[in-house]
């Protein structure tokens, strides 16, 4: 009976194995700890592709159904791994997230509260307010942090977390803080 079970090591290592990688592979992106998951980043797409007042049209044009440009894809993954380290440098650093943070947003980045309206018309209720708490967040911690603190923490954030991207988009490059394209013969949409 012990031999059986000796024969059988292997096998249950293999599954051992594989269970711990696969968060890894079902993950689009991963800063730190953090994982996206590709229905996550599916849906922030789809978000991005319905609002068509903040795109470029030729960035929505799909090459294929269900398929979007890839630079529209690297693009996105880039905010999200920037959004993501700012949120969790932001709650490490004891702020809180408040509707002042919030009202800043509309007026710095869309000037008024009509404009913001119109360009995020396209947006569902829930996706309009995470992109508003994300650059509420930007903007809390840039001024928590300062003028000259917030782009060196920005700078050495980026580099240091480690970031990985879902191949079918690319790789992470620290140095230039960007989503490289795949190479050739890797899908570059989803």
């Amino acid at each position: 009976m012990p031999r059986r079970l000796l024969m059988l090591a292997p096998f249950a290592l293999v599954l051992l194995f594989s269970a711990g990688c696969g968060n890894e592979a079902d993950s689009a992106i991963r800063v730190g700890d953090t994982r996206i998951s590709y229905a996550e980043f599916q849906k922030e797409l789809d978000e991005w592709v319905a609002t068509t007042a903040l795109l470029d049209p030729l960035l929505i044009e799909a090459p294929a159904p269900g398929a979007y440009q890839g630079d529209l894809v690297r693009g996105l993954a880039a905010q999200r791994i920037d959004f993501e380290l700012t949120r969790r440098e932001f709650e490490a650093q004891g702020l809180v997230l408040d509707d002042a943070m919030r009202a800043e947003v509309v007026t710095v980045v869309f000037g008024d509260q009509a404009t913001a309206d119109q360009q995020l018309a396209g947006f569902s209720a829930s996706y309009r307010v995470a992109l508003i708490d994300s650059l509420a967040r930007q903007i809390g911690l840039s001024s928590a942090l300062g003028e000259d603190d917030y782009p060196a923490w920005r700078v050495a954030a980026l580099k240091d977390t480690d970031i990985a991207v879902s191949p079918r988009y690319g790789r992470w490059d620290s140095g230039t803080a960007t989503v490289i394209a795949p190479s050739v013969g890797v899908p570059s949409g989803t």
